[in-house]
């Protein structure tokens, strides 16, 4: 006589169940899946063609977010100066000591040592305003020096902008003008310098795209530096003695209002104070010109070394235009500044 489920003892019962529910089971897999296991289509597990789209366009909304986020981050770092992690002036390798204390030693004055960005040639006789005992430095050294600052600051910018996805800009983010420009703005104004801005490709409007213009200036035996900051509209002057910035300050709005045109509002552009480290001797202005330079070019204080550092900063200053350049061991960013 055939077994039916009532004429069956309970646990053959139900372990009946549990095949046919096994079995139900297989079926609805068979029906979702294909022969080699994976999703049939269309299926219920297939997300729909909206809620890929959907998924899409979070995704996208995600990357944007964390692009903008990041393209913040690098502007507050340079619109709020910090203080670095260490101290800004240590001194130099074993390696560089030897190196600097060989042009020191040196006796022939025209004597080539390195040269500039540009390929002027720098000779022991400039390097002796650098390394000389309370020697005041010319206008070679400050110049090479800055343009460095900028070369690496440029190179370091075009990096990040790469690594944001960003398209590259024909427009530096770093400008170096040297020290005759300031002292030609005032002979013949802001309309001279409408052809040096366009060798340094910022001309007109395109200077708002610029983050920092270096400005050296040399009046008398004294050396500051300015600091035209079009990203943040600022208009900054860096006197190690104390000095007044009016007379620059006047000088660059002149020279914005030429540049930017109906562009430029006065009001937008302010003039913060800003400190810097302060000097006591009559010696060691292009020093302090070198360092503050440095300082805005990475983001960091401008109070954040002292006069007692700068023997030390002299000998450095010689090793990064040795090495033409802060790379290998004078890497931008290295040695946590």
């Amino acid at each position: 006589m055939p077994t039916t489920p009532e004429s069956l003892p309970q646990d053959d019962l139900e372990n009946l169940h549990k095949k046919e529910e096994q079995e139900e089971l297989a079926e609805a897999l068979s029906k979702l899946l294909g022969a080699d296991g994976e999703p049939t289509d269309p299926s219920p597990l297939t997300p729909s063609g909206f809620m890929n789209k959907k998924r899409i366009h979070l995704a996208k909304e995600r990357k944007l977010r964390e692009k903008q986020a990041a393209l913040k981050a690098a502007q507050e770092l340079r619109l709020h100066r910090r203080h670095p992690r260490k101290a800004l002036i240590r001194p130099l390798e074993y390696e560089w000591n030897d190196v600097v204390n060989q042009v020191i030693n040196s006796k022939d004055y025209q004597r080539t040592i390195t040269t500039s960005i540009g390929g002027t040639e720098l000779r022991l006789k400039d390097f002796a305003t650098l390394l000389g005992t309370r020697a005041w430095l010319n206008d070679e050294i400050i110049n090479s020096y800055i343009e460095w600052v900028v070369d690496a600051a440029n190179k370091v910018a075009v990096a990040q902008s790469k690594e944001l996805g960003e398209p590259t800009s024909t427009v530096p983010k770093f400008i170096a003008h040297n020290s005759f420009f300031y002292e030609n703005l005032i002979k013949k104004g802001a309309t001279s310098t409408q052809g040096l801005m366009r060798r340094k490709k910022a001309p007109g409007l395109s200077l708002l795209e610029v983050d920092s213009v270096f400005v050296p200036i040399c009046k008398g035996a004294h050396w500051t530096v300015g600091v035209v900051r079009p990203i943040a509209k600022t208009i900054e002057y860096f006197d190690s003695m104390g000095g007044s910035p009016q007379p620059f300050i006047k000088l660059m709005r002149d020279w914005l209002k030429f540049q930017l045109g109906e562009k430029y509002n006065e009001s937008d552009w302010s003039t913060p104070g800003t400190a810097c480290a302060n000097q006591s001797n009559g010696y060691d202005c292009g020093v302090f010109v070198c360092t503050n330079a440095f300082c805005v070019a990475l983001g960091l204080d401008t109070m954040c070394y002292h006069e007692t550092d700068m023997t030390q900063q002299r000998r450095n200053i010689a090793a990064v235009l040795i090495n033409r350049g802060f790379f290998g061991d004078f890497a931008w960013f290295e040695g946590g500044l």
